[in-house]
């Protein structure tokens, strides 16, 4: 089973790596957000941790920021806004000052590990840390990716501009 952890300090440089990779720029508060543990990543071991061998390296990383920190907090905003008001039980304008959501800012995952579950674990991880129950969970993507995002609970709307869908997931129940 791959298990998802909080990125250590240590770790910066390699998740650095995989996002760009992966052609995502990484934010240029990444060492701030590792931190401040709003990154997770899954390691190369057979867990999806790396304690038991430190030389195993990240093959999967997630970046969550506060949604006024991310380049996307307007688009993002804007978007659920369009959505049916019975779907939204927060206010937009609260999410741009972080008082009701949580925003990943980037997935990213190696080739060779794309497939098997990396992914979900990470925005499954993301959600339990910014305590998805409480709140819902937003991102915005590339639309190749959004059968991804669809898969895990998250509505897909279509900005005007077109470049980046948006997802959001609402808050669970329980």
């Amino acid at each position: 089973m791959t298990r998802a952890r909080r990125a250590e300090p240590a770790d910066t440089d390699a998740v650095r790596g995989v996002l760009t990779a992966a052609l995502l720029e990484p934010p240029p508060s990444l060492a701030d957000a590792v931190a401040a543990g709003q990154v997770h990543v899954v390691g190369g071991g057979p867990d999806g941790t790396h304690d038991a061998d430190p030389t195993t390296r990240v093959v999967g990383c997630l970046v969550r920021l506060a949604p006024a920190r991310t380049p996307d907090a307007e688009r993002v905003a804007a978007c659920v806004e369009t959505l049916d008001p019975t779907r939204r039980p927060f206010d937009p304008e609260g999410w741009r000052d972080r008082t009701a959501a949580t925003h990943v800012d980037s997935v990213a995952v190696t080739r060779g590990r794309r497939g098997d579950g990396v992914g979900t674990t990470l925005v499954e991880a993301a959600a339990d840390a910014a305590g998805l129950t409480a709140c819902p969970l937003t991102v915005a993507f590339r639309p190749a990716v959004a059968p991804f995002y669809e898969s895990l609970g998250f509505s897909v709307v279509s900005p005007p501009d077109g470049e980046r869908l948006v997802g959001w997931r609402p808050a669970d129940d329980g």
